[in-house]
């Protein structure tokens, strides 16, 4: 997704395509004030509004790859990045079956651990699904009044836990995707007053219900 880093996108898309394990790329532009032109997308997707975090949900359903990785614009993959997370998923699926995976997580008992391993949440800025995972969402709680919408993975974890799937965070994923250099984000979710106190409750929600 693009937001405010159009040059990184760029850059990333460029990356992703010269692998030699090849991959399609969508990119949702968020921004309403551009149009984003990528000669290395598969897909652009240029919106009149910004629909925030959620879009992600809807930007997954335009790919049709056995295995979708969902991106934000903060990180850059590696010169490999597409085969080195393909060995990732081929690991983990030899030993779980269904399971999503991310390089960022949470656990209830230390929600700020970065846990590795089983985890109760995986977080939004970079999640490796099967397209089954994708195709079987309900997502009536992808809603632009909702605080869910601001939340979107909380709601995607509960539903995709509750199907069976195992969450899993890959500490190799940090060599694979690194963070990006900062950036002055000041419409970022997690700027907003409500935002922290927000999610806590969508947490404790998510905690004791496991179809949010």
């Amino acid at each position: 997704m693009n937001w405010q880093r159009e040059d990184q996108v760029r850059m990333n898309t460029k990356i992703l395509k010269s692998q030699e394990m090849g991959c399609n790329v969508v990119v949702w532009n968020n921004n309403p004030n551009i149009v984003y032109v990528d000669e290395n997308a598969d897909v652009v997707i240029n919106t009149s509004t910004n629909f925030r975090c959620g879009a992600a949900i809807a930007m997954m359903m335009f790919s049709f790859s056995r295995y979708i990785i969902k991106m934000d614009d903060d990180l850059i993959p590696s010169n490999t990045a597409i085969q080195d997370t393909y060995d990732i998923i081929r690991e983990l699926e030899s030993k779980y079956g269904n399971v999503v995976i991310g390089r960022d997580a949470e656990l209830f008992s230390d929600p700020l651990s970065g846990a590795n391993g089983e985890v109760d949440l995986i977080k939004g800025r970079l999640m490796i699904f099967n397209r089954d995972q994708i195709t079987s969402l309900n997502l009536s709680f992808f809603n632009t009044d909702s605080d869910e919408f601001h939340h979107w993975e909380i709601a995607l974890c509960s539903q995709l836990r509750s199907s069976g799937s195992t969450l899993f965070s890959s500490p190799k994923l940090f060599g694979v995707y690194k963070d990006a250099s900062s950036t002055s984000d000041n419409n970022a979710a997690w700027k907003e007053v409500d935002h922290m106190n927000d999610r806590e409750l969508l947490m404790k929600e998510y905690k004791n219900n496991d179809n949010i």
